[in-house]
């Protein structure tokens, strides 16, 4: 798979909810190998967005190709891993048990990268039952299940809630390194944008149910004059959102 494959798009993707447009003809492609950050405002729309890829709900409206195959209601997603708001875990379980019972449903083979995803977020105790674990211990858990059996495109909002900064270090640090290794996608929401900014090749900015503007940090690196991407998005924002108004200088 190549670099510039396109692993993802949406065409047209229209959604709402009691007669409210959530999504409103979104159109986007992801290609391999890269981090795209997605960037917007609470109620943008970017969880439904995000929901409508990984397939836990379906939109009203236009197609999704992945891995270049027309996906349809009810096709289930292979090789995609995803952590959407916070974790579904049962909370009467062990984190192991929980563990094990997603990676039998994917049929995932107890693999050293399993043993490594774990090592990587320092689960050390997974015989604790999630109800009496810590919320940063109940996000790990949900990054370890979205990370399980090497998906191809990783599917991530807000993964860093309730994590230590050594632990968003070194879960940043692992998934450039799976990115360069694999040659996956990730897309990644979250309202840190420091951290985002710390991880992202591309950013896709996101208003009012519409996707407009999508950049790379190339394009920020050469022409925002050591702007940040809160700077940009800020006057992005000031401008009106407009698809045709991202000064970067």
């Amino acid at each position: 798979m190549s670099e510039a494959e396109c692993i993802l798009h949406l065409s047209d993707i229209e959604k709402s909810y009691e007669g409210n447009r959530v999504l409103k003809g979104v159109t986007l492609s992801l290609q391999c190998g890269k981090i795209y950050g997605l960037i917007g405002q609470n109620g943008a729309g970017k969880t439904t967005l995000m929901r409508i890829i990984v397939g836990l709900i379906f939109p009203d409206s236009g197609s999704i190709q992945l891995y270049g195959k027309h996906e349809k209601n009810g096709f289930v997603r292979k090789h995609v891993g995803c952590l959407i708001e916070s974790p579904a875990l049962y909370a009467n379980l062990t984190v192991l048990e929980n563990l094990n019972i997603v990676r039998k449903l994917k049929h995932i083979e107890l693999t050293e990268s399993i043993k490594d995803i774990l090592d990587m977020l320092e689960m050390d105790d997974i015989s604790k039952k999630v109800k009496n674990c810590s919320m940063g211990m109940k996000q790990k858990v949900g990054i370890a299940l979205a990370l399980m059996g090497e998906p191809r495109l990783l599917v991530l909002d807000e993964p860093l809630n309730g994590l230590d900064p050594i632990m968003v270090m070194r879960l940043r640090k692992y998934l450039q390194k799976i990115v360069k290794e694999r040659n996956i996608t990730v897309l990644i929401s979250s309202h840190i944008l420091s951290e985002i900014d710390k991880i992202a090749s591309d950013y896709i900015l996101m208003d009012s149910g519409k996707i407009k503007k999508i950049i790379t940090k190339k394009d920020i690196e050469i022409d925002s004059k050591d702007k940040s991407i809160e700077e940009i998005y800020q006057g992005w924002l000031e401008r009106g959102g407009d698809n045709e108004m991202l000064n970067l200088h």
